[in-house]
């Protein structure tokens, strides 16, 4: 563990160092000029990605039996605490980067849409289906087994099973809404359990000003900006859920967990009970960061 500490360390340190380098040279290239520079870091950089992670797996078939020795209740203990200890750290580290570099950084971001079959039937969707909002369309819908019929709540239409993946939702000034993400199997008929042991991660806003997520009970979060768009980052492997302030990336709050199925991006818009909440939820951006 001292050993992966320090590893940890030199190769934050060496990150930072490289972001550094990079951010210097936007300022003193042009974009057709930077565009090659970063190429050229990206081959240069993967190559030796390659290399250390042979040596480690090379590391780690020699030293076998001292792995087989620690198995049991403190691996698990030391993995938690190396993810709380460097979660400050964890989270779309190429997507801050990007959203400094958006004029010249290619390929565009992918698209995110809302799943129809899952919506209750007092909310409606924008025709694109990346908007939804409370209301009623006159519509008959089909009772669907993935349908909510009780809470006023939406899935994504993308589910994931692996990989890194952040997306942003434009919450503006609505007094009321909720967004995460959910297992296929969770819960969507009645009442729910909106915490992890139901499948639910999830950060809410009601009355305006009363942030607050679920683990084993509520925990309500004191905020010093109020978002108007936030992001959601998922680590599947990694088992994290982060919420984020998209405008100034600061986190919001991180559940860690374990993640055995697919997992889908939750969407409530909130009721129409007050004059400020009729707005839409609104996806904005969406990247796959690593499948």
């Amino acid at each position: 563990m001292e050993r992966n500490m320090k590893r940890f360390d030199e190769d934050l340190a060496s990150l930072e160092k490289k972001i550094s380098n990079i951010s210097a040279a936007t300022k003193h290239q042009g974009n057709l000029s930077f565009l090659k520079e970063v190429k050229r870091l990206r081959e240069k950089y993967l190559v030796k990605e390659d290399k250390v992670k042979s040596a480690q797996r090379h590391e780690g078939e020699e030293e076998g039996s001292e792995v087989q020795d620690c198995k049991g209740d403190e691996p698990e203990e030391s993995l938690a605490f190396s993810r709380r200890k460097y979660k400050g750290f964890r989270g779309p580290l190429l997507y801050t980067v990007w959203k400094q570099m958006r004029q010249v950084i290619s390929p565009v971001p992918a698209s995110l849409t809302l799943n129809p079959n899952t919506a209750h039937p007092e909310l409606t969707l924008s025709e694109d289906l990346t908007s939804v909002w409370f209301g009623g369309s006159g519509l008959i819908f089909f009772d669907f087994q993935e349908r909510f019929d009780r809470a006023p709540c939406v899935l994504g239409a993308q589910g994931f099973t692996s990989g890194e993946h952040y997306w942003e939702v434009e919450v503006g000034e609505k007094a009321d809404w909720g967004v995460g993400v959910t297992t296929e199997s969770a819960n969507r008929k009645g009442r729910l359990t909106l915490r992890p042991e139901g499948g639910y991660w999830v950060l809410w806003l009601t009355n305006g000003n009363q942030y607050e997520v679920t683990e084993s009970s509520r925990i309500p979060l004191t905020l010093r900006v109020k978002p108007s768009t936030v992001g959601v980052y998922l680590d599947y492997e990694g088992g994290q859920v982060t919420f984020y302030n998209a405008d100034s990336m600061s986190i919001l709050y991180t559940f860690i967990d374990t993640f055995t199925e697919k997992l889908f991006p939750f969407f409530y818009p909130g009721s129409n009970n007050k004059d400020n909440n009729c707005a839409p939820l609104k996806l904005a951006k969406f990247w796959t960061i690593h499948s």
